[in-house]
């Protein structure tokens, strides 16, 4: 049995949860957590992703791969498979490493990315978070 994550009474009407969930995400604002598929194209992008990165949602969402968020050093070395390979391997992966924001400036960031899975336990993606510091 899954691990209860909220009141289920918030569950009464079909909306309630998800704005609850919703509003969560944009209040963390000092939280940046990007939600994207195995294929690396983003799904979600809170309020902290939006100020650590420029990219607004509606310019990253359902549009962009999370391959812009990474050094083309990093693309051509490998990098961004190979961390979500460990990732899926070990449950998450913890790091550092250089990011891109939509300036073009690089920064270091520490990141955990952790696996999402369906239902069943397939790995459907992932989830990146990471607290920003001096925002």
């Amino acid at each position: 049995m899954p691990t209860e994550l909220m009141d289920r009474s918030m569950l009464a009407e079909p909306g309630d949860a998800v704005e609850f969930i919703t509003n969560i995400l944009q209040a963390s604002t000092e939280y940046s957590i990007i939600g994207k598929n195995l294929d690396g194209d983003i799904l979600l992008w809170n309020e902290g992703a939006h100020r650590l990165y420029g990219y607004a949602p509606e310019e990253v969402v359902g549009k962009a791969n999370s391959s812009i968020l990474h050094t083309p050093e990093d693309i051509a070395a490998g990098r961004p498979q190979e961390i979500m390979e460990i990732a899926l391997k070990q449950g998450k992966w913890e790091g550092t490493f250089q990011r891109v924001q939509k300036s073009g400036e690089r920064f270091p960031a520490r990141v955990v990315i952790t696996p999402r899975r369906d239902s069943s336990g397939r790995p459907v993606g992932f989830l990146l978070t990471w607290i920003m510091h001096g925002g």
